[in-house]
């Protein structure tokens, strides 16, 4: 084990978070007028129009916001560093479970949603009372930029933790660390983990490194101990637990009509390198309804999906694009189970400006009246920010962020279509 990295962090992300990382960072703009309440449908109107979801306009972005939650911004320095810093004014949004509920939600789903929510916190307090961590001796010091390992004759380990300075060129650096010099390098600590914490590190990595039993990884589920505890706590509260997640891929074909040919291959090649995407946004659709219970998820199908994955209890996501107007818009929607046990933090984004924030109601072809949210901001790429819409239906929270993937906005008249296409009524 001659000089070599040592795996700093073990998990999954989801890739939502990395293909959003310039939705996360829009730039501060000016107040529009402040959130309002609108006027409930009631139970009577409400029937008469076939709708069953709740109409909770008055709630704004609070039905999205993560109250614990602390918001960045990036921001550049003087010496043209790129940091993230604290923004007061901005906020996280849950995408994958309400953070408030509506004034009139009946009395049994508002129990699965606080059920939920006390699931969790009992959760998170086993989960740090009985803790599976990897040796501290492992454990990097701040400011580590990577790690080398020495094996010694005893079966013990040198460790030495290393940071990059900021002068130094990184393929110049590279290039000598390869050849042994680390003299352009900071050494920052050396340690030694003997041969037993060699041992659990390698056991850590081991376990951490697999699912367990095909639980959704963000429950954090490694060991027998901790699949027990939490199916104990989630059947206390007569919750679900997400399992057995499928996950589905879009075709090259349907990205080309919607983004064009990538400028960096060609189409034939571009085809070819898609490896398993090759499903068409309908057999995907399909699928999805098929497995889950559902009926048709939309009325009117995307142009495009990239993915989509669904569980066992009905929650199910996909991440897509929409062709309006000659340009790509890109959707994500979630929708998750009341009764299902959910962190809440499966998918989420980043607000800069709370502020900037309007919040209307629009009813669709089927009589659902859902919560659309708009900001005339712009990311630190110049597109406009995300728009958001969500709905409560009788057995689920869906939620679908929608960005424009050019400098032009989108208008709401694009954002009633894409909300429209949504078939609510079959979702349960």
């Amino acid at each position: 084990m001659k000089n070599t990295e040592l795996l700093q962090a073990i998990g999954a992300v989801d890739d939502r978070w990395l293909l959003d990382l310039d939705r996360a960072m829009a730039r501060k703009v000016k107040p529009r007028r402040k959130l309002g309440k609108t006027l409930l449908l009631t139970a009577a109107i409400m029937a008469l129009l076939g709708a069953t979801a709740y109409a909770a306009g008055f709630l704004g972005l609070d039905a999205l916001r993560r109250p614990e939650a602390e918001a960045y911004k990036f921001v550049k320095t003087e010496e043209g560093k790129v940091e993230a810093v604290e923004n007061p004014d901005g906020a996280v949004l849950s995408l994958s479970q309400p953070q408030s509920v509506p004034e009139d939600m009946d009395a049994a789903t508002r129990e699965k949603l606080e059920n939920n929510q006390k699931a969790w916190a009992e959760w998170k307090a086993w989960k740090a009372e009985h803790p599976f961590e990897m040796p501290a001796v492992f454990d990097p010091p701040e400011n580590t930029s990577f790690n080398t390992e020495d094996e010694n004759e005893d079966g013990s380990v040198t460790l030495r933790f290393y940071n990059i300075p900021e002068d130094v060129d990184a393929e110049t650096g590279w290039a000598a660390a390869e050849k042994g010099d680390y003299s352009l390098f900071t050494l920052l600590e050396t340690r030694t983990a003997s041969k037993e914490e060699v041992e659990q590190f390698h056991q850590w990595v081991d376990v951490m490194s697999r699912d367990f039993e095909g639980y959704d990884y963000n429950y954090g589920i490694h060991t027998q101990e901790q699949a027990n505890a939490l199916e104990q706590i989630a059947g206390n509260y007569g919750l679900n637990l997400r399992r057995s997640q499928t996950v589905s891929y879009g075709g090259g074909k349907e990205y080309i009509a919607v983004y064009g040919v990538p400028e960096y291959m060609s189409e034939e090649d571009f085809l070819k390198s898609g490896g398993d995407r090759t499903k068409s946004t309908a057999d995907q659709l399909q699928k999805l309804s098929d497995s889950t219970a559902h009926g048709a998820i939309f009325r009117q199908n995307p142009d495009y999906i990239d993915h989509l994955y669904y569980f066992n209890e009905n929650s199910f996501g996909l991440y897509g694009a929409f062709k309006l107007n000659e340009r790509p818009v890109e959707i994500y929607l979630y929708d998750s189970q009341y009764a299902t046990l959910s962190s809440g933090m499966e998918i989420s984004e980043t607000v800069e400006d709370v502020a900037s924030y309007e919040a209307r109601t629009h009813t669709a072809p089927d009589g659902t009246e859902v919560t659309i949210l708009q900001s005339d901001g712009a990311n630190l790429w110049g597109r406009p920010a995300s728009a958001y819409l969500y709905v409560y239906l009788p057995d689920s929270f869906l939620v679908m962020s929608m960005s424009s993937m050019t400098d032009a906005p989108l208008t709401d008249a694009e954002i009633d279509q894409m909300a429209d296409s949504i078939a609510y009524t079959e979702i349960h």
